[in-house]
């Protein structure tokens, strides 16, 4: 229980940290570059299986791009369960436009190890659906702890140097 505890405190406390450097990030530069181009329609280069989890904010597949056949995770948001927004800019048409957060936090993060990539980035009048990498094999903390009850020591002190690291 004291590890749970641990890793859930943890897991604020890096909520509280992204939170804070997105609000000086925001504040300094207002907005991100997303490099983008005519893209094709999301049905033309992806194509969706089953379900992989869901939650609160959304329903993940797993999916592959056609034309290779390399493995996706489809995020579908809908636009109403969207708290948070952010302003990016596209550096071809230098327009500006406004994001989930989500959209904005991984386009920060995209040369971090260890943090699923976005790929691709569709809005639509009623959601937005976000390609991201998928590993495999691969599961969440809190599906690990569901499944094989609290952690030992080390496995925790592993998993917080690695968030420290973010």
């Amino acid at each position: 229980m004291a590890t749970i505890n641990m890793v859930s405190n943890l897991l604020n406390s890096l909520k509280e940290f992204v939170k804070k450097e997105t609000a000086i990030t925001e504040t300094r530069t207002k907005k991100i570059t997303l490099k983008e181009t005519k893209k094709e329609p999301f049905e033309k280069i992806y194509e969706v299986h089953q379900v992989i989890g869901s939650g609160g904010f959304g329903t993940v597949y797993a999916g592959n791009r056609k034309s290779d056949g390399y493995p996706v995770a489809v995020k579908h948001v809908l636009r109403n369960r969207i708290t948070e927004w952010a302003e990016i800019q596209n550096d071809v048409t230098k327009e500006t436009t406004s994001v989930p957060m989500e959209i904005f936090l991984l386009g920060k993060t995209q040369r971090v190890n260890g943090v699923a990539h976005l790929l691709d980035h569709y809005e639509y009048v009623d959601s937005f659906i976000l390609v991201l990498e998928r590993p495999d094999p691969v599961i969440d903390l809190f599906d690990r702890i569901t499944q094989a009850g609290s952690l030992d020591e080390d496995l925790t002190r592993n998993y917080i140097v690695q968030l420290s690291k973010f």
